[in-house]
């Protein structure tokens, strides 16, 4: 009889924090929760650790806190769930500060919250907020920070090797999760840069006064912590070409063409010429446009090679070819009138070659004396 085999069941992958890799130290599993674990769970920690750690009316307080308090600070989260497993931090990590420093803010937040309310119930103005770009201060600092404990813990390494002092941080992938503005972006890559060269001094020049503050450091160390910081130089940089070619641009304001004509004047009527105007609005898009100004008895003829045809601005007309455009003084005005009324292109072409007057060129003002005669749209 043939024995069926046993399906083999595939282990599902952990994610979220039960996921978490424990093996390459805290720099690492701190990482690891700014980049893969979702605000819901993050705030689950925080709040679950202020329930065990507080009584119940200081929890209830903290907790009253606004929302993002419990999962913008993804290294507090970290540093909860790190220690809860017994594991070892960095010798330079103090916990014990962070999170005292952390829990006093919140408490801060949501007294303020709590007066706020109060206040507001009392009919009271309106109270300033944080502006965009305090907001950015914040996370640019806070950004800055973590790139200097990425450093920090980096110098603590005593691996040869700088492609694996930090096994899987992505500081490009930080920068996306974050969604980090251009000007925190450009402001890290300031700061790594001078960093930079200040070890390529060390390393190229010997610099004696930086020979002596990295005397710590050997020279093989020297060169590995320059790569290292090469590294994160190339992810920024590559970070903020990317933002910039996805930067939204203002898109230019389209004038319909009932608005661009708000303002155009024009002559709606001669009795002497017994001439009507055409509707402005037809103006706009067209190729081709002939006016006659009562005024001086002029004929213009304005044309457009552009393929949006022509628009108006204020009381000027916009996008004329200045060497096709032409002006005439007319001597007999209501025969040439008649011919530019009645007759296609080619036909008024050949009566205005015929004319003796002195040709100008023609000004794109349109004013109150202007008859607006006939368009042309080719």
């Amino acid at each position: 009889m043939k024995l069926k085999r046993k399906k083999k069941i595939e282990r599902r992958v952990k994610s979220g924090i039960a996921g978490a890799p424990v093996d390459h130290g805290f720099m690492w599993y701190n990482h690891y929760f700014r980049t893969e674990v979702e605000k819901k769970e993050l705030a689950g920690v925080i709040r679950n650790y202020i329930r065990k750690s507080f009584s119940k009316e200081e929890a209830t307080l903290m907790l009253s806190a606004p929302d993002w308090h419990f999962y913008a600070y993804q290294h507090i989260a970290a540093i909860i769930s790190w220690n809860e497993l017994n594991l070892k931090f960095p010798d330079h990590y103090n916990i014990d500060r962070a999170l005292t420093d952390y829990f006093a803010n919140v408490r801060k937040s949501a007294i303020n919250k709590i007066e706020l309310k109060s206040f507001l119930e009392d009919s009271s103005p309106a109270i300033k907020t944080k502006s965009p770009m305090e907001i950015l201060k914040i996370k640019t600092s806070d950004m800055l920070a973590y790139i200097d404990e990425v450093i920090d813990a980096h110098i603590e390494q005593e691996t040869n090797n700088a492609n694996t002092a930090f096994d899987g941080i992505d500081i490009y992938s930080l920068f996306q999760k974050d969604n980090a503005a251009y000007n925190t972006a450009k402001q890290c890559f300031d700061h790594i840069e001078n960093i930079y060269e200040e070890i390529k001094e060390l390393v190229e020049t010997k610099d004696p006064d930086l020979v002596e503050a990295y005397s710590y450091m050997k020279l093989k160390r020297q060169k590995i912590f320059l790569q290292f910081l090469q590294d994160i130089k190339d992810n920024i940089q590559k970070y903020i070409l990317n933002k910039k070619a996805v930067r939204k641009t203002k898109a230019p304001k389209i004038m319909t063409a009932d608005k661009q004509i708000k303002r155009l004047k024009y002559n709606k009527e001669s009795k002497e010429y017994k001439m009507v105007s055409i509707p402005p609005i037809q103006i706009i898009g067209a190729s081709r446009l002939f006016v006659f100004n009562t005024k001086y008895r002029s004929l213009i003829e304005y044309v457009t090679n552009s393929p949006k045809g022509f628009s108006v601005k204020g009381t000027t007309l916009q996008n004329i070819d200045d060497d096709k455009s032409r002006s005439i003084r007319l001597r007999k005005p209501e025969e040439m009138l008649t011919i530019v009324q009645t007759k296609a292109i080619s036909k008024i072409d050949k009566a205005w070659k015929e004319l003796t007057t002195k040709q100008s060129k023609a000004n794109p003002r349109i004013n109150e004396y202007c008859i607006l005669i006939k368009v042309f749209n080719q």
